[in-house]
C-alpha cells in the first residue's frame, strides 16, 4: 500500500459539513462511472448508501468541544454503509460527550443488481476468484480512504478546534476491520491516538504490524453475534495484549449486530457506558 502522502487531499477553508477527501477521481477507481445511491433498507439498517464513488467525511461539532475527536467508520460488508445507525446517530451521541465527530463515507463494491444487501449475502456464499479480488481491492481502497480522512482531520485540527493527540477511530463491523488495518498500516505515518472496535469484521491478525507507540484499544462484541465475530474479536485482543498495548474487551452474552448506539434491550446496550468510562480512564474525556 502506498504512503498516504502520495494522494492529493482537498483543503478546507470554511469547514463545510461534508468534505470530499480527494481532488478529482480517487486513485484506483478512476473508471467508476456509477452514481451513489441511498435507500431505507430495514429496521436493522434504517438508511444505507451504496455504490460510493466519492469518499468524504461529514463533520459533527458539539456545542461545547473538549478537544477529543473521533473518526467514525460505519459497517456494511464493503457493499454498503450504515450511515445512520453506525454513523450520524453515533456522531450525535459523541457530540453529547463534547467529542467532535467525523463520519467517513468510503468506497464500496459496486452493486450490479441494485440490491446491495442481497449482493453482500450472496457473495458470502458463492464468492468466486474474480469477486474475491474485487472485494480485496475495495478493502484496500477503504483503508486508504480512512488514512486520508485521518490525515485531513489532523492537518485541520486547529480549524476543528481539536487536540490532534486525542484523535481516535471508532469502527463498526467492516468499519472495525478498516480501523484496525489503517492503524496497523506499516507504510503510513498517520496513526490514531486510540481505537474502538464494535463487533469488528474479521482481520488476519497474523499479518498485523502492531504500532510501537502507545495506542489504547477498546473492543466489544456479543457471544451470539450472528456473523460469529466473537472468536475473531478475542484474537484481536490477544494480539494487542501480546504487543504490550493497552486493551479493554467487553464480551456480552447477547447483542445485536449492527445496533450502533441504538438501544435494543440486550446486554450489549451497555457498551456505550463502558466506552465512555474507558475514555475517561485514558484521559480522553474530563473526569
Amino acid at each position: 500500500m502506498a504512503d498516504i502522502q502520495d494522494y492529493p487531499t482537498s483543503s478546507v477553508h470554511s469547514a463545510p459539513d461534508i468534505i470530499p477527501l480527494y481532488e478529482g477521481y480517487p486513485p484506483g477507481s478512476e473508471k467508476w462511472n456509477w452514481e451513489e445511491k441511498a435507500v431505507n433498507a430495514s429496521s436493522w439498517a434504517p438508511r444505507i448508501v451504496y455504490d460510493v464513488v466519492t469518499p468524504a467525511i461529514q463533520v459533527f461539532r458539539p456545542a461545547c468541544a473538549n478537544g477529543t475527536a473521533v473518526l467514525i467508520i460505519p459497517g456494511g460488508g464493503y457493499h454498503w454503509l450504515s450511515v445512520d445507525q453506525e454513523g450520524s446517530t453515533v456522531a450525535q451521541w459523541l457530540n453529547e460527550q463534547g467529542i467532535t465527530a467525523f463520519v467517513l463515507k468510503y468506497r464500496t463494491v459496486h452493486s450490479n443488481s441494485g440490491h446491495p444487501l442481497r449482493d453482500m449475502l450472496e457473495s458470502w456464499h458463492c464468492i468466486n476468484q474474480a469477486d474475491r479480488e474485487k472485494l480485496a481491492a475495495v478493502q484496500q481502497m477503504a483503508v486508504k480512504d480512512a488514512l486520508l480522512a485521518l490525515a485531513h482531520i489532523r492537518d485541520q485540527a486547529a480549524a476543528y478546534r481539536i487536540d490532534e493527540t486525542k484523535l481516535g477511530i471508532l469502527g463498526f463491523s467492516a468499519g472495525g476491520a478498516i480501523t484496525l488495518s489503517a492503524a496497523c498500516c506499516p507504510l503510513s505515518v498517520e496513526k490514531p491516538a486510540f481505537l474502538a472496535l464494535v463487533y469488528p469484521g474479521v482481520v488476519d491478525t497474523a499479518t498485523l504490524s502492531i504500532p510501537a507507540g502507545r495506542m489504547p484499544m477498546f473492543l466489544t462484541v456479543s457471544a451470539d453475534d450472528w456473523l460469529g465475530l466473537a472468536p475473531a474479536t478475542l484474537r484481536i485482543a490477544e494480539k494487542w495484549m501480546a504487543a504490550k498495548q493497552p486493551c479493554e474487551l467487553h464480551l456480552y452474552q447477547n447483542g445485536i449486530h449492527g445496533c450502533g448506539v441504538t438501544p435494543k434491550d440486550v446486554p450489549m446496550d451497555g457498551w456505550k457506558d463502558r466506552f465512555t468510562a474507558w475514555l475517561r480512564w485514558n484521559e480522553l474525556l474530563p473526569a
